[in-house]
């Protein structure tokens, strides 16, 4: 696996590097500081994953994914970012992203979401649509808990939305619940069905459409 890190910060660059090597020992890092540095690297050989800054200097924001997402298309593309703006994290998957991941995020939940993109799923952080000061979203006093909106969900289903949200993979959704990973996607089936969707991503942007309050 060939896994390209572009951040214009040498020790976050670094450290995140030694951090994927946890996804695979054997994965071929390429780190480098601008976007288009990237897109040279990108050229000369495939990768099958970018992570990139979305703060950057030269080429950067929509911009830099955007070009970064021309030049890898067969790569999946994850923007790095401190931004908490729901609006920019959805913005971002709607122009390919396979993912939004906060730089304050803890190793587990990086390598975490990680193993989802790598496994064909999409991750967003729970702020890509629980954020109450957000000016895409209107009053709180306007959100709806999940019961509200789905009287139909049980409490156990209720219990994986949460971790959906997360973007746990099932694997560790069943360590939470201490169920199998079969009993997981039985929930997962009939969440979807209940909310009237087909995959994980369009379960969170059910939830953010509908203005749903997990917390």
């Amino acid at each position: 696996m060939r896994i390209l890190v572009v951040d214009d910060h040498a020790l976050f660059r670094e450290g995140l590097g030694l951090l994927l090597k946890q996804l695979d020992s054997q994965a071929q890092l390429q780190l480098v500081a601008s976007a288009e540095e990237a897109i040279q690297q990108i050229h000369q050989v495939p990768f099958d994953l970018v992570l990139l800054d979305w703060n950057l200097n030269g080429l950067t924001g929509m911009a830099g994914l955007q070009a970064v997402r021309e030049a890898a298309e067969a790569a999946r593309v994850v923007i790095l970012s401190a931004e908490r703006n729901s609006q920019l994290i959805r913005s971002c998957i709607d122009a390919g992203a396979s993912g939004f991941i906060h730089k304050d995020s803890s190793p587990e939940l990086l390598i975490s979401a990680m193993r989802l993109i790598l496994s064909g799923g999409v991750f967003l952080p729970s702020d890509a649509f629980l954020h109450p000061t957000d000016n895409a979203f209107d009053t709180v006093d306007n959100h709806k808990s999940l019961l509200e909106a789905f009287p139909d969900l049980t409490r156990r289903q209720i219990t994986a939305i949460h971790a959906l949200v997360r973007g746990l993979p099932n694997k560790l959704i069943a360590r939470e619940m201490s169920i199998s990973e079969d009993t997981v996607k039985q929930h997962l089936s009939a969440i979807y069905r209940i909310l009237n969707v087909q995959n994980r991503t369009q379960v969170v942007y059910e939830l953010a459409k509908r203005k749903i309050q997990l917390t």
